[in-house]
């Protein structure tokens, strides 16, 4: 059985003691059109046998899905090993769970200028035999968002996030509580800030802006070049009420392709 989506936080840190933020999206609408079908969740089987989402990941090949490197930390440190990913829009009982095995990022560390916050998900088979015509996300070409800051600053440029996990929270009558969710969402952040290893997006609703929040790091930040889509960064860490930045690490900078090149060929 799946554990309710409800009791994610406190469950996570009863089991796995300690854990980076995980994001998830805000502000945002669900993927009814499956619009987003390469974006799936990291699925892992807790001590007392019971099912829970985790993380999220994109496609990136075949078998290959990309998330976060704190996501697989935690799994390493407390012997989980069984773990599965499904693509499905909505998690249920009833979703298509494709067995994984999890790599981190040798490098992987909590230095501020480059943590190398990456992993990936190696699935037993391919994800098209379980949810037909998925196709891999593109990853961006080496620096580009460098040269597109370069070409026109990138203000007022607009990114997509999408991801599994907890919504905006509510307040009023005590703590805020945060909106439950179990299905694949997306929202639109305007640029911020760019440096060596992150991109920071603005989350703040008070200017239309969604964003992420807790219960889905590894989500891919999507970015729309001439057309497609491209995978330029994945979600993983930003302020404590969701309301302000969105804090993403990069995936066209030397160190995070270099990590990537051993699992799929790169643009």
């Amino acid at each position: 059985m799946y554990r309710n989506i409800f009791n994610v936080m406190c469950i996570t840190a009863i089991i796995l003691f300690t854990i980076s933020p995980a994001r998830a999206i805000t502000y945002g609408e669900p993927d009814t059109e499956n619009m987003f079908s390469n974006v799936g969740s990291m699925i892992i089987q807790l001590p007392d046998g019971e099912y829970m989402p985790f993380c999220s990941g994109t496609l990136i090949d075949d078998d290959i899905v990309l998330t976060a490197g704190h996501c697989i930390q935690p799994l390493i440190n407390s012997g989980i090993t069984d773990l599965w990913v499904t693509f499905d829009p909505v998690i249920s009982s009833e979703s298509s769970l494709i067995p994984a095995t999890y790599v981190i990022n040798s490098d992987y560390s909590q230095r501020q200028n480059d943590p190398g916050d990456i992993g990936v998900l190696i699935l037993d088979s391919p994800a098209s035999n379980f949810f037909p015509g998925i196709t891999p996300a593109e990853l961006p070409t080496l620096e580009l968002l460098d040269e597109l800051v370069i070409q026109n600053g990138l203000h007022g440029t607009t990114f997509i996030c999408v991801g599994y996990g907890l919504q905006e929270p509510s307040f009023g009558g005590g703590p805020p509580t945060f909106g439950p969710s179990g299905e694949r969402r997306f929202s639109y952040s305007e640029f911020r800030a760019l440096n060596k290893a992150f991109i920071r997006l603005s989350q703040n609703p008070a200017t239309d802006d969604g964003g992420t929040c807790y219960g889905d790091s590894g989500g891919p930040i999507f970015l729309d070049v001439d057309g497609p889509l491209i995978l330029v960064a994945l979600t993983v860490t930003g302020d404590t009420m969701c309301r302000a930045t969105n804090v993403d690490y990069r995936t066209d900078i030397e160190s995070a392709r270099s990590f990537l090149a051993d699992f799929v060929d790169l643009p």
